[in-house]
């Protein structure tokens, strides 16, 4: 597993190959109130150049900011307003993406049926990049469901896991940066039954929709930076080699870490056909 890239690298390396243009936006300079009537005021997504134009400026607006140049700018919230407004539109349509598209991912899985699109913004701290993900599916009608998923990530691997007339399984690994000396890689499984999506499915330990790996950088035990991997012939989540200060585990409802690492170097996951079950050593 050593010759994998680090997913963290992957992602850096995207984003130095992505076309970033610095040219002036429509919300460049409005405060974060005229952005939220601005949001009250936009019309029923129909999918028009303009619509994505005005979506795209927001993306570009959240992708330059800096927050030594716009300390006092809420970011945030513009965040959360766009989360919304690409919401919309993507539950009416997949949003168009090209080599010149600033700011906004997109991996599909293997059916076509679940796309997840990512934007970011800086946090203007340690933690670098801030993820927003927003999960689109595809109806049995031909029409389109999109919902906010609540994880800070970006995502870079898709696994359909089961699959039947009634629903499908599916799991995606990717990550974000924690802090400093913190990397975090997750893996969660999202359940698409027949035109409903479910979003916290219990697929870690009986009720968890995800799972959770700290990596902190400084410890010396680590070959790869908060790496998961799955092997699909076994249908195997597999993380290893790793440090006395990380953590596995899974987010409480008080928004803590459960970690279940307990001083091991390796810990692997197999799923049964409903969940993933630890491999106890």
């Amino acid at each position: 597993m050593n010759d994998k890239i680090n997913p963290f690298l992957r992602h850096i390396l995207a984003l130095m190959l992505c076309p970033i243009l610095f040219l002036p936006v429509s919300c460049a300079g409005e405060t974060i109130e005229s952005a939220l009537q601005n949001s009250a005021r936009a019309p029923t997504p129909t999918g028009d150049s303009t619509e994505v134009s005005l979506l795209q400026a927001k993306l570009e607006r959240l992708y330059t900011w800096q927050y030594h140049e716009e300390p006092d700018f809420n970011i945030d919230s513009l965040s959360e307003v766009l989360s919304h407004e690409l919401a919309a539109y993507l539950s009416t349509q997949p949003f168009p993406i090209d080599e010149h598209t600033i700011n906004l991912g997109k991996i599909v899985t293997a059916d076509s049926l679940l796309a997840i699109y990512t934007y970011q913004h800086s946090s203007g701290g340690t933690a670098g990049w801030l993820n927003t993900s927003i999960v689109q599916w595809k109806k049995s009608n031909g029409k389109f469901g999109a919902k906010i998923l609540k994880l800070n990530a970006f995502f870079i691997e898709s696994h359909i896991l089961a699959q039947t007339k009634e629903h499908t399984l599916y799991l995606f690994i990717g990550g974000f940066r924690g802090s400093s000396r913190l990397e975090v890689a997750v893996a969660p499984v999202i359940e698409l039954t027949r035109d409903s999506l479910n979003l916290n499915y219990p697929a870690f330990y009986g009720k968890y929709p995800w799972l959770l790996y700290y990596d902190d950088k400084y410890t010396p035990e680590n070959y790869c930076i908060a790496c998961i991997d799955y092997l699909p012939e076994r249908k195997q989540i597999v993380i290893e080699n790793l440090g006395s200060e990380d953590q596995v585990g899974v987010k409480t409802n008080q928004q803590q870490i459960k970690n279940y690492l307990r001083g091991r170097k390796k810990v692997s996951y197999t799923f049964n056909g409903k969940q993933f079950i630890e491999d106890l050593p």
